[in-house]
């Protein structure tokens, strides 16, 4: 009797331990599988020097660099975002350029699909500006050297963060 009494006490707790482990797994998951990120992790640092073909940032004081990938999620969900960006911006001297890894097929055609045409397209791996993941938003001066960055899709109030700084 007392063995049974024993028996149903370690499966119950068993049972209990089984369903907190899952639902730390799956809290896990959905945290790094479904929920945006805005981590700057994936960004060179600030004071680094950005380079790459064809970018020359010394027409500005500000470049706005959109460090993106087609298929990418996150990328597809803040074209509304960049968009708005690019119109706010369109009579100041801040230049915007979208950046593409090198197998991208038409990144114009691309870019237009999701409302935000006229910008300017480049090729880098991103392992060369030191990206770690897309979607990024990297902020240089004239020299090219990184004066802020934004990784994942933002929040509203990271967004924000862009657009003030974009304005100071």
């Amino acid at each position: 009797m007392a063995y049974e009494k024993a028996k149903g006490r370690l499966d119950v707790l068993t049972n209990i331990l089984t369903i907190v482990v899952a639902i730390g797994i799956v809290t896990i998951a959905v945290q790094r599988l479904l929920l945006p990120s805005d981590a700057t992790s994936n960004a060179p640092e600030v004071g680094t020097v950005v380079r790459f073909t064809d970018f020359d940032p010394s027409g500005t004081d500000k470049n706005v660099l959109l460090v993106l990938m087609q298929g990418c999620r996150f990328c597809e969900e803040s074209m509304g975002f960049y968009s708005s960006l690019l119109q706010q911006n369109q009579n100041s001297d801040i230049k915007f350029v979208a950046i593409f890894p090198p197998e991208t097929e038409d990144p114009s055609g691309y870019l237009k699909s999701y409302g935000v045409p006229g910008l300017e397209a480049r090729y880098s791996k991103l392992s060369s500006l030191q990206v770690g993941g897309t979607p990024t938003i990297i902020i240089t001066d004239a020299t090219g050297k990184v004066t802020k960055t934004w990784s994942g899709k933002l929040s509203p109030e990271k967004e924000e963060e862009v657009i003030i700084f974009l304005k100071s």
